[in-house]
């Protein structure tokens, strides 16, 4: 300050003062770039000290604060493998149940991560996963899982398809039939043949002078159709 100042300058953003007061240096949380200015250390660094000429890596598993004085461990749900990095949230099929991981741990087979990739959940009914470390997977058409965690996915016996949700086979209804084991839907019987049965496998030709329009249960006299 100069003799005889009536007033104090403030110091620029990134600046603090010095102890006489006579300048400013690089507050915490900043560094002297190559042109002697104070930029903020970059995300996963950090520096504790006044007037820092570079900063500091944060180590794996960790990152640096809000104002990047100082390195805190990443968060359950989320790690960092490399040093001077952020923490990136674990991937689907994949969770931290502690802070500050390098890594995070797979979920077995029948089961996925949840929201916050914190713990791992089995697989809702309707739904399988074969592998670890994955998401869970609806199951296909006229195949069900009726039980949590499952898998793999179990077919359909012909005459049957999966419900809406794959939690249950269901037969057929009568003017359908489905030909094999795990068809992907109950197909109508086509004009001239008839199933009056639920649960079928096939169809039925209509008798001599009968026909029936396509999906019928059963036949009607021709005469009567025209």
């Amino acid at each position: 300050m100069k003799v005889g100042a009536i007033s104090c300058n403030n110091c620029s953003i990134g600046y603090v003062s010095i102890p006489d007061r006579t300048g400013c240096i690089c507050s915490k949380g900043f560094y002297y770039d190559n042109f002697f200015n104070c930029k903020k250390c970059p995300n996963g660094t950090y520096s504790n000290v006044e007037g820092a000429q570079s900063y500091f890596n944060c180590s794996a598993g960790y990152t640096s604060n809000d104002n990047h004085t100082d390195c805190i461990p990443c968060p359950m749900g989320y790690y960092s493998n490399i040093s001077g990095s952020t923490c990136e949230k674990c991937p689907i099929g994949y969770y931290s149940n502690t802070n500050g991981l390098t890594s995070c741990n797979s979920c077995e087979a029948g089961s996925t991560s949840n929201e916050e990739r914190t713990f791992c959940i089995q697989c809702e009914k309707g739904y399988y996963n074969p592998t670890i470390g994955s998401n869970c997977i609806s199951c296909p058409n006229d195949t069900i899982s009726n039980y949590k965690g499952a898998k793999y996915c179990q077919e359909c016996l012909k005459g049957r398809t999966s419900n809406y949700n794959h939690t249950r086979c269901e037969k057929c209804p009568a003017g359908y039939y489905a030909p094999n084991v795990s068809s992907p839907l109950c197909l109508p019987c086509s004009k001239g043949y008839y199933q009056s049965s639920s649960g079928q496998s096939s169809c039925k030709p209509c008798s001599s002078g009968k026909t029936s329009n396509e999906g019928s249960a059963e036949c009607y006299d021709i005469e009567i159709l025209k």
